[in-house]
């Protein structure tokens, strides 16, 4: 008969590697239990939504302790989905679940901190960190339901970058006026000073200005963290696009540029926003102000 003991984690850690969308994204977890959870242990780690891989048997990589083979056939390995194999340390992904499942092949003791890695590729949707959750049964104990401490900033598990606030707003909707454009913006992420991006703006409708680089002005309260004071309008692909860096994270940024109302009316576009380099936002629609205000709406 099974023990009702419950025997949970001292130590019940997870980070990953990558916030970026589409990203490669290695997730790194540690553990270490109160008490000696005995084998077969069965563990199941689940919650991990916006990521996904192939289901089945996956590798864990840096493992520690490390496999332990006796010869080439027959290993002890800590984790895998049989007690024979290749040496490899493996578990079993289901991307319907979104869970890894584990065995343990022998005891797993207080004086041992489990660390392995794997590898998932992150979604197309910005996100906030989820809540991963840890389970599990051995002979001696239950591992009841147990919720994974995850670092802070970009490392939070799946922790994707987003646009966690956006308004695009315009002076003025008069036909062939010079048009102030303001967008404010906030993030989900931290950038460094280091750390470039590619910004762009696409869906910008008909302008009469010229291509070509056009000046950013930003209030000083809300600096807009773009690396230059220019950016490149490109009036045949209605885009603008410029280079940022040194984010903090749910800061409100704001910044303006000038474009040149058409001759003739047009309905306020759906303008998005895309990001790449040491960021990635696949893309992003943005908000539009109301009325008057909305981008580029111009009177027919």
């Amino acid at each position: 008969m099974r023990s009702s003991v419950t025997c949970g984690f001292s130590l019940l850690s997870i980070q990953q590697s990558s916030f970026s969308q589409e990203a490669s994204n290695f997730i790194s977890v540690a553990f270490t239990p109160y008490v000696t959870i005995d084998s077969p242990a069965y563990i199941l780690f689940e919650g991990f939504v916006g990521a996904y891989a192939p289901s089945g048997v996956i590798e864990l990589l840096d493992t520690s302790p490390s496999s332990i083979c006796v010869d080439d056939v027959t290993c002890n390995k800590l984790f895998d989905i049989s007690i024979f194999g290749d040496g490899l340390s493996k578990a079993e992904w289901s991307d319907v679940n979104q869970s890894l499942a584990l065995r343990s092949n022998r005891p797993i003791t207080p004086q041992m901190t489990v660390r392995f890695t794997w590898k998932l590729t992150n979604g197309q949707l910005g996100q906030s960190s989820p809540t991963i959750f840890a389970s599990g049964i051995s002979g001696n104990c239950s591992l009841g339901i147990t919720e994974f401490t995850s670092v802070g900033g970009n490392e939070q598990i799946l922790l994707l970058a987003d646009v966690s606030g956006s308004l695009v707003s315009q002076s003025t909707p008069l036909n062939s006026a010079l048009n102030t454009l303001t967008v404010r913006l906030s993030f989900n992420f931290d950038l460094g000073y280091q750390d470039f991006s590619s910004l762009t703006l696409s869906g910008l409708g008909a302008s009469s200005t010229h291509e070509g680089f056009i000046l950013l002005s930003s209030p000083s309260n809300q600096s807009w963290p773009s690396t230059t004071t220019t950016a490149y309008y490109n009036r045949s692909a209605s885009y603008l696009v410029m280079n940022i860096s040194n984010i903090k994270s749910f800061t409100n940024y704001s910044f303006s540029f000038n474009l040149s109302n058409p001759s003739a009316g047009q309905l306020a576009p759906d303008i998005f926003l895309h990001l790449s380099g040491a960021a990635t936002i696949t893309r992003r629609l943005l908000s539009n102000d109301q009325g008057n205000a909305a981008p580029l709406f111009v009177y027919g």
